[in-house]
């Protein structure tokens, strides 16, 4: 399961029907292009709602048909996997004492608000592919983003968005780097300090996040000159081959001949 160009991209029958029957997609579900089998038959067609009978078909011929599915995101279906990434972070809160009590006062508010952060369609299915592949990542993730809202929802601020933008900002802003190595260096270099708020940066802007997420992400750089005049910049090049991502977990990438690759090799934490 990875995210597309144009959908999210499913390449084996099983990962689709758990996806399918998870999330309870019969009659949401659509594909972006034919589902044929291998004498060139319409199995399933394009932008057509898919049923439970369709899939539960598709598993007694399975082998008969290529299995790559390529999910068209719909706004139905974006906004069922939104509210299940936001049953989950209400989970969170409720395990944290601290959480708790941040988000006692606001209530069902506050998670209307990590809604609205969340339901950006590539960012919605990307929270949702991390959430399956890399659980402690996404749950990492999910803690600095509830902590970031936590703190605006209790600081009288009037600035327009205020509330889903700094949901964003901390979810987003170590979403590159599973290894907490990675950006506990960071802090003690200026010159990783850039890179990964960089990186950072750029991987919000692919996901489509609004540009004020992404630059508030990116000013982290900021951070590092003063890091440099308090502490030196000895360790300037420490660890930055560490570096990597989460693309190849996220993203299908297009191939120099126009094909689509798929990646699966991931940073070791």
């Amino acid at each position: 399961m990875k995210l597309g160009p144009n959908g999210l991209m499913i390449d084996s029958f099983g990962e689709l029907e758990a996806f399918f029957y998870a999330l309870n997609l019969s009659g949401v579900l659509r594909l972006n292009e034919d589902l044929k089998d291998r004498q060139d038959k319409i199995l399933i067609k394009e932008d057509i709602a898919v049923k439970q009978s369709q899939i539960d078909k598709l598993k007694e011929i399975r082998g008969a048909f290529n299995e790559s599915f390529s999910i068209k995101l719909s706004s139905e279906l974006v906004e069922i996997i939104t509210n299940s990434l936001v049953g989950a972070i209400e989970q969170y809160v409720s395990e944290h004492p601290l959480f708790r009590r941040l988000y006692e006062e606001p209530g069902k508010r506050a998670f209307r608000y990590v809604f609205q952060a969340l339901k950006h369609p590539r960012i919605a299915v990307s929270a949702y592919i991390l959430k399956q592949q890399s659980p402690d990542h996404f749950a990492h993730l999910c803690r600095l983003g509830i902590l970031s809202l936590g703190i605006a929802l209790h600081l009288p601020m009037r600035l327009p968005r205020i509330h889903t933008t700094s949901f964003l900002m901390g979810f987003l802003s170590e979403l590159p780097f599973p290894s907490r190595k990675v950006m506990l260096d960071a802090y003690d270099s200026s010159f990783a300090l850039r890179e990964v708020s960089e990186k950072a940066g750029m991987m919000a802007s692919r996901l489509d996040a609004p540009v004020v997420v992404v630059e508030a992400i990116r000013s982290a750089q900021a951070f590092s000159e003063l890091a440099q005049e308090i502490a030196g910049d000895a360790d300037a090049t420490k660890e930055s081959r560490q570096i990597d991502s989460m693309e190849n977990v996220l993203f299908f990438e297009e191939s120099a001949e126009g094909g689509i690759a798929m990646h699966i090799k991931m940073m070791s934490v």
